[in-house]
């Protein structure tokens, strides 16, 4: 009898210690509800606070499954490139750029940090996103990084509190006339604070 029992309990610990894995203190971009959006953006973390100099998150991110590659914008060819950046002083959606011949002007903000930019293998099977479900869209992502946020950035916060605003910058390129175009896709904006102690909290 005491067999059993220490057995019994043992399956609970297990089972307990799986679900406590299993679970994100911030999850977000892994269900979506009405419309899908052609490219996906997910942020997960177990934990919602961290020293100044180790902010860490997972960020997912790739294209719907079937989605067919097109800009939108007549004269430009299907993107070329993909970026995951994020943008922490307007605390909004970052600002529409005009068609340049410069690449690098969408990304000479001070306050505008790129994580990754991918050209070559833009289309591969690694960024693939799945879905299932109906009435709510349980999203599975091909591609998972995690991704540290400078510390500078909190350092020079004027403000205890703010957001994080992460996004998906896809650019176009048209050959005719030698201009790039950028066209901004799914987001997240995770909303934080800063303590006397220097650490970090997650707040949403």
């Amino acid at each position: 009898m005491k067999k059993l029992l220490a057995l019994a309990l043992a399956v609970v610990v297990l089972l307990c210690c799986l679900v406590g894995c299993a679970s994100y203190k911030v999850d977000k971009g892994y269900s979506y509800f009405g419309s899908l959006p052609s490219m996906f953006l997910g942020i997960r973390t177990n934990q919602t606070e961290y020293l100044l100099d180790d902010v860490s998150l997972e960020i997912a991110y790739g294209w719907a499954e079937g989605y067919v590659d097109e800009t939108g914008h007549e004269g430009y060819e299907p993107y070329s490139v993909l970026i995951v950046a994020y943008d922490w002083t307007l605390n909004g959606a970052l600002p529409y750029r005009e068609p340049t011949e410069n690449y690098d002007a969408y990304f000479s903000a001070d306050n505008l940090c790129v994580l990754k930019e991918i050209k070559d293998d833009l289309y591969s099977d690694k960024y693939v996103v799945r879905t299932s479900g109906s009435a709510k869209a349980e999203v599975e992502y091909n591609t998972k990084e995690t991704f540290r946020i400078p510390e500078e950035l909190f350092e020079n916060l004027t403000s205890s509190r703010s957001s994080i605003y992460f996004e998906i910058v896809l650019i176009g390129y048209s050959e005719s006339d030698n201009t790039y175009l950028a066209t901004y896709t799914d987001n997240i904006t995770v909303n934080f604070e800063l303590d006397d102690n220097n650490t970090v909290k997650i707040i949403d």
